[in-house]
């Protein structure tokens, strides 16, 4: 035999132990399953296989490639198939095998390369809970919603608001929009008082919308309230106060609020007659809204002392060191801008230990009280000082004779016990 001879033997000797060896392919490597992103479909991809002459996808709604479907194929050179048939609210899993022509019958296709799941993108979800305010809020109507969220894809790419002033969608008109998160409020500052309007939210996807039923608000018509602003603090007593900021304006801040916020605020103010302990507190409220307290000292909007936010739930709570005669104010207000409506606020006060009030000039050497404490209380009244409200009174004059009489039985109860 030459050797051209027996070179062309050996290189198809060689050619057929080739052939063999790809008999079956290899399965198909990296089987990828698009989640969401596409509408009505979902995208397959996976590696080519060498010597492949035709891909085949599976899939099941289960992780059983027993008992898999046959989707569709692709023929040599395309790595890539579209499921057009997928449902929506679903997941499936995904396989894909490799064919080759040049193989004895029953040992030309692959086992399957996979699984990988996928699912098509889906309409988003109406929104739920609607909720369109009732008067409690004087610069618009505010509308708040949920955003259910889609097992499969549906995630929206934002909010848009309608209203009309019949319950009736069709008709309605567009008043906004909002981002698409999973929840959101949005302030209608077009709403007229004395109008009643319906207010719907559409859910706008990449592939479709979904709009809510309706709930109808209005604007408030009530005044501002009279302690809206820090100067017209309203002077109180330890008690319990019911208040309102849904009508309010903005004149203060709060460190534990939300950056930058204009969250409506009204003020109380409270004068100890001897050092000790101010407490404040929203807790056990039936109102939702988020209450952000806040103590400040010193002419108005004065210095933040103290400042709590959520400490009993969305209430507030706080205690502050405090001094006798000095105004101290209260500020309720709500965590963010859209963080307002009515509340109950709780004030106490506990006198320090050793607290005298008698002992007006707080003197030290024995005897704390004598004729100079008189001195100094007739100069604290005429002066108008808010020490002097012996009483803690709170209706004009506040400082009157009985002042002189509650300071007398101060001075003459001394300062045993205290």
């Amino acid at each position: 035999m030459n050797n051209c001879r027996l070179a062309s033997l050996l290189a198809a000797a060689g050619l057929a132990q080739a052939a063999v060896a790809q008999c079956p392919p290899a399965p198909p490597q990296n089987v990828n399953a698009s989640k969401a992103g596409y509408c009505g479909s979902v995208y397959i991809t996976w590696n080519e296989v060498s010597g492949a002459s035709e891909y085949f996808v599976y899939r099941n709604t289960s992780n059983n490639w027993a008992d898999s479907s046959l989707v569709g194929s692709a023929l040599f050179g395309t790595t890539h198939l579209t499921d057009i048939t997928a449902l929506q609210d679903r997941s499936y899993y995904y396989w894909v095998t490799a064919k080759r022509n040049l193989c004895l019958p029953g040992s030309g296709t692959s086992p399957p390369g996979g699984p990988d799941t996928g699912w098509r993108d889906q309409d988003p979800m109406a929104p739920t809970d609607v909720r369109a305010s009732d008067g409690t809020n004087c610069g618009g109507v505010l509308v708040s919603w949920n955003q259910p969220a889609p097992s499969y894809g549906g995630i929206p790419t934002g909010h848009t608001i309608f209203r009309n002033t019949i319950d009736l969608y069709l008709t309605s008109t567009q008043v906004g929009t909002a981002p698409g998160s999973w929840g959101g409020y949005f302030l209608d500052t077009t709403a007229e008082p004395g109008t009643t309007y319906y207010y719907w939210v559409r859910a706008d996807g990449q592939c479709g919308t979904a709009a809510s039923s309706s709930d109808s608000g209005t604007v408030a018509v009530t005044p501002n309230p009279p302690n809206d602003f820090c100067e017209t603090a309203q002077l109180i007593e330890p008690g319990t106060y019911v208040g309102s900021t849904g009508c309010a304006t903005n004149d203060g801040s709060a460190t534990c609020a939300v950056a930058g916020s204009s969250s409506p605020d009204v003020w109380y103010a409270f004068i100890p007659p001897v050092n000790g302990s101010l407490h404040a507190d929203t807790c056990g409220a039936s109102g939702s809204f988020n209450t952000v307290l806040s103590v400040r000292a010193g002419a108005c909007p004065g210095t933040e002392l103290a400042c709590n936010d959520d400490s009993c739930g969305n209430q507030s709570s706080l205690d502050v060191p405090v001094n006798a005669g000095q105004i101290y104010r209260i500020r309720v207000a709500g965590r963010g801008s859209l963080d307002f409506g009515s509340f109950v606020l709780h004030v106490g006060f506990t006198p320090a230990a050793g607290a005298c009030y008698a002992n007006c000039d707080n003197s030290t050497v024995a005897p704390a009280l004598n004729v100079l404490d008189f001195s100094c209380f007739l100069n604290k009244f005429a002066s108008g000082d808010p020490y002097a409200n012996c009483d803690a009174s709170t209706t004009p004059p506040v400082l009157n004779v009985v002042d002189f009489s509650c300071f007398l039985n101060a001075f003459a109860a001394g300062c045993s016990g205290c």
